[in-house]
């Protein structure tokens, strides 16, 4: 029966310093790599955050131009309003003053 209490590797002449030296070899390799990742993660992060505002500032543009829409249809409405409303008072004035003066009425009984 072989010898249990030597190492497998004994047999192709390495020592414990040998072993050792990988040993530190590997870990120093390990940690290149592990800079490496972590390097990789970091660059992945500034990525995305760029990529986060350029996608704010577009989301943001939409937005500023929607409401500029929206505040120039509004704009048009209003005017459009008040062109039918001259027009309505302009073909029945009467009528026009006393829908004014029963507003008046209106609104001054609520003031008190």
């Amino acid at each position: 029966m072989a010898d249990r209490t030597q190492p497998a590797a004994a047999g192709k002449g390495t020592t414990a310093g040998d072993d050792m030296e990988a040993l530190k070899a590997d870990m120093a390799a390990l940690k290149r790599e592990l800079d490496t990742v972590v390097k990789a993660i970091k660059d992945l992060g500034d990525t995305a955050v760029a990529a986060a505002k350029r996608q704010q500032g577009a989301a943001v543009e939409h937005l500023a131009a929607e409401v500029q829409s929206l505040a120039a249809e509004a704009g048009e409405r209003g005017r459009t309003q008040v062109a039918e409303i001259e027009q309505r008072i302009r073909a029945q004035p009467l009528a026009a003053v006393g829908i004014a003066f029963v507003a008046g009425l209106l609104f001054g009984g609520l003031r008190r």
